[in-house]
């Protein structure tokens, strides 16, 4: 997954900081585990739910990747104590540009072919949307709806902290705190009607997914400034990372995971419990050589965005399949077997797919080196 041989990729946990990505990989997990119990309930699959709902908890996955995306930017992006710049602005946005995009349009065609052959048509104004990533509007795949919030981090991150010499940090800690001054004057106020492009365009620029951000930025700065220095040392990093999620699952099921409804308080205790896997993830270090298990674990958080965006299609293809062989499947074997055979399928596109249009791009869009003027001597 390197971006460049020169310098570590801003992409992925650099090696030392193997626990991030086994988190990533948990991350990934759960967000599938969420969905292949949710569309199991659909009447044209089984139309069953044995846990009433608890694998819903699983969408916390995607506030556990916005808190490690707080985390990695600016870890892989600054320099150690001094925080200034490693990479300039153009740089950066041309490696997330690279490593975030042109796999996000693959997979969006991929959908939409997928949606035209079995159906005939598709709402092409969703996928439009989500192609750009237009910030406002419904967009397919659902998924895509995290990579607005992330590109819009980027963006915050690239404009406030790396311009050389304008460096704006309170300008950045104050957009991760936004969502505490819009929510409630938006909610106050009949300036906005229900359905006004600037209220809906506000809500995206200042949501409470913000926090999540904050949360792990901080804890990068703090860790980088060596303020956050322990270590963990173990040869189950993997599990002992499963386990450091267990306290954000169970908070999700006490709270929720809606945090575009949530209270402030939810979002926040789920935030600090994020935070607590982030500083199991952060400070462990796996004894080498790896098991089996954690070389696993390390494969999923390597392919986990692969995972993350093309799940729901091995997930329908999967229960298509099932439920006309045998619809009275065991509910358990489903979950067990689906998930699995959904996160084979994304490291397989990771492999195959993923990982040679990163380097096509690359090639594409490699920085052009000055040549370099003929000595006169």
């Amino acid at each position: 997954m390197n971006i460049a041989k020169s310098s570590p990729p801003d992409n992925a946990a650099p090696k030392e900081l193997l626990g991030i990505q086994y988190l990533r990989g948990i991350a990934a997990l759960l967000v599938v585990f969420m969905h292949i119990d949710g569309m199991c309930r659909f009447p044209k699959y089984f139309n069953v739910s044995v846990f009433s709902g608890w694998f819903d908890a699983g969408a916390v996955g995607v506030q556990l990747f916005f808190v490690i995306s707080g985390f990695i930017i600016p870890y892989v992006s600054l320099a150690q104590d001094s925080l200034e710049p490693k990479t300039t602005a153009s740089s950066f946005l041309r490696r997330r540009f690279i490593r975030i995009i042109p796999f996000m349009w693959a997979c969006i065609i991929g959908y939409a072919v997928l949606r035209l052959l079995g159906r005939g048509t598709f709402p092409w104004v969703p996928y439009l949307r989500a192609f750009t990533l237009f910030p406002v509007g419904e967009v397919n795949p659902d998924q895509i709806w995290t990579l607005r919030h992330e590109f819009l981090f980027y963006t915050i991150f690239c404009c406030t902290i790396l311009l050389p010499k304008k460096q704006q940090w309170i300008v950045m800690f104050f957009w991760f705190l936004t969502p505490f001054i819009w929510f409630p004057l938006s909610t106050n106020t009949d300036s906005f009607s229900a359905e006004s492009f600037i209220q809906d365009l506000c809500n995206f620029l200042f949501n409470k997914h913000n926090i999540f951000f904050g949360i792990g930025f901080l804890i990068g700065i703090l860790h980088m400034k060596k303020y956050i220095m322990w270590k963990w040392v173990t040869n189950h990093g993997f599990l002992f990372s499963l386990i450091s999620v267990i306290p954000l699952l169970i908070g999700a099921l006490l709270v929720g995971t809606d945090t575009n409804s949530s209270e402030f308080w939810a979002v926040i205790t789920l935030g600090l419990l994020a935070a607590i896997s982030l500083l199991a993830g952060m400070s462990l270090e796996s004894t080498k050589p790896l098991n089996f298990v954690d070389k696993a674990g390390l494969k999923l958080g390597d392919a986990s965005y692969s995972i993350y965006l093309t799940h729901t299609a091995f997930v329908s293809a999967i229960l298509g399949v099932w439920s006309k062989i045998q619809p009275g499947a065991n509910y358990v074997l489903i979950i067990i077997i689906g998930t699995t055979l959904a996160c084979i399928g994304g490291v397989a596109v990771h492999l195959f797919v993923e990982k040679p249009i990163i380097k096509f791009a690359q090639k594409i869009l490699r920085p052009k080196v000055a040549t370099p003027l003929p000595s006169n001597g």
